[in-house]
């Protein structure tokens, strides 16, 4: 299954060259259907997002601005990546939890301890360049170029 992860511009460590581990950490706060007793990693399922028939646009673009405008605003970066590639030893899962603005495309990953959850987003989404894009207006690519432009004016 395909997942859409929303990063926040502001993680970007600059020092580093990447994104900080807050790009995958899971919730601090464990929801009541929570499989394992802790929060999960919070995204959505792209499939679902760009095929809703709820009005918004149908794109990953415009299905964050609909269901979480309130918590990243425009410009953003967004990881597209499959639940499978987490695995290596781990065992993720998904929780169907509809987020608190009703998006019912909205899932948590359980079943990955913070280490394996860093380890999983450095190892799958690097470079950067090539596995993470950027809404501004619209979807554009990722560059490093361009994060720091956008972290420069937050």
């Amino acid at each position: 299954m395909e997942l859409v992860r929303i990063i926040r511009a502001g993680w970007w460590d600059d020092n580093q060259g990447r994104f900080t581990d807050l790009a995958f950490k899971r919730s601090s706060t464990a929801g009541p259907s929570s499989p394992d007793g802790y929060g999960g990693i919070s995204v959505f399922d792209a499939n679902c997002a760009l095929g809703d028939d709820l009005g918004a646009p149908r794109s990953i673009c415009g299905h964050i601005a609909r269901f979480y405008g309130h918590f990243a605003t425009e410009p953003l970066v967004y990881w597209r990546f499959e639940l499978e590639d987490l695995a290596q030893g781990a065992n993720p899962h998904l929780a169907h939890v509809p987020s608190d603005s009703g998006d019912e495309c909205h899932r948590d990953i359980h079943g990955l301890s913070r280490n394996e959850a860093t380890k999983a987003f450095y190892r799958l989404a690097s470079p950067p360049e090539d596995h993470l894009r950027i809404c501004d207006g619209g979807d554009q690519p990722f560059t490093v170029e361009r994060i720091r432009e956008i972290k420069s004016v937050l």
